[in-house]
């Protein structure tokens, strides 16, 4: 008994020795990062961050901050390992394991963002935020299929989150059943009318299914809304290559993807200027180089197949690139195209959510 009571007195004495954690340091390097990170200055936020949980591990805002800032370095190992912390934390935080899911994803760990995204379901067996992500997630690995059933599902749950109406308009356009896709765009613009990247998508649609006076209304609320991004050229380019104003057409497409190299739909207008000039092998280039960033997108894959190129079934989309910071080459213009081809491209897909945003409960 007393060799009992003195082990407890060394125990105790033990832990009232530890050290225990500096909060008020811990808090002042935590403030310090997010002023950072409220700047964009995620290296520098990263840096407070990760000091603020040596001292405290038990910070769930400051480990989700610290997953932010890796992810936007493209640090995606890292980043999942700090979503980990909070889900650790908190097992019921949604951003956590929605941010887990998009890490994994960046990593081509589909199967395991898709266990992330589900692991939502254990704690809210209706969850429509769950199933919205495994839409992407599946969007992402080349599975339309599935990735058509989980949005529509979320949908079913909830219908007024614009980012899942918009993904299953997406799916469904390139399930080839442009006037549902046409029904759920309408519904993302209502939900969001500021997107523009909504109005392109709905606008677009409507172009191919030839309902001219649907698309233009679109388009101009593009043209309202997009003043810097890529929609608004490549809807301009869209209407020149209608009017076979192909010269205007080039000027706005090499615009479009001096704004974003990665615009699935110029690309796929660009692809159409090169097969008028007779430039077969640029054109099919060009298709591959938008079927790597969206393997599902319906009209690069039939403007393959009319190419006479076999494309194998969709793989999974290309994994994300930290860009080199080198100063972008100036666009080469692309030549013009045939009165006969038919412009076509697909939306594409929005990702889970911009790491750090909120997102409904």
């Amino acid at each position: 008994m007393i060799l009992f009571l003195l082990l407890l007195m060394l125990l105790s004495g033990a832990v009232q020795a530890a050290p225990q954690p500096d909060e008020a340091k811990a808090y002042a390097l935590f403030d310090a990062g997010k002023r950072q990170f409220s700047n964009g200055r995620w290296k520098e936020a990263a840096d407070q961050l990760d000091k603020a949980v040596a001292i405290n591990p038990t910070m769930k805002q400051a480990h989700f901050m610290l997953g932010v800032c890796r992810y936007q370095l493209y640090e995606f190992d890292a980043a999942e390992k700090s979503f980990l912390q909070v889900v650790g934390l908190d097992m019921r935080d949604y951003n956590g394991w929605v941010q887990l899911a998009q890490s994994a994803m960046a990593q081509g760990k589909f199967d395991k963002a898709k266990e992330y995204a589900q692991s939502i379901l254990k704690f809210d067996q209706r969850s429509f935020l769950s199933y919205y992500a495994v839409g992407v997630v599946a969007y992402k690995a080349g599975k339309l299929k599935e990735a058509v059933d989980a949005f529509d599902r979320s949908r079913a749950l909830y219908d007024e989150y614009a980012p899942n109406m918009y993904n299953l308009g997406v799916a469904l356009y390139n399930s080839r059943t442009p006037q549902m896709a046409l029904a759920r765009l309408r519904k993302a613009c209502l939900l969001e009318p500021k997107k523009p990247m909504y109005h392109f998508s709905q606008g677009w649609v409507a172009f191919q299914m030839k309902d001219m006076g649907y698309a233009y209304n679109s388009f101009r609320r593009v043209l309202d809304e997009d003043q810097m991004g890529p929609y608004a050229p490549t809807a301009r380019g869209l209407m020149a290559m209608a009017r076979q104003n192909f010269k205007d057409a080039r000027k706005e497409v090499d615009e479009a993807l001096k704004r974003d190299p990665a615009m699935v739909k110029a690309l796929v207008l660009k692809a159409l200027l090169q097969v008028q000039e007779g430039k077969k092998d640029d054109a099919v280039k060009t298709l591959q180089e938008a079927l790597e960033i969206d393997p599902l997108d319906l009209d690069a894959r039939d403007s393959m197949t009319r190419l006479g190129m076999n494309l194998p079934p969709p793989g999974p989309a290309r994994l994300p690139k930290k860009p080199e910071e080198t100063k972008p080459e100036p666009a080469t213009p692309s030549p013009s195209p045939s009165p006969a081809a038919s412009p076509t491209a697909s939306p594409s897909p929005r990702p889970i959510a911009p790491p750090g945003a909120p997102v409904p409960r």
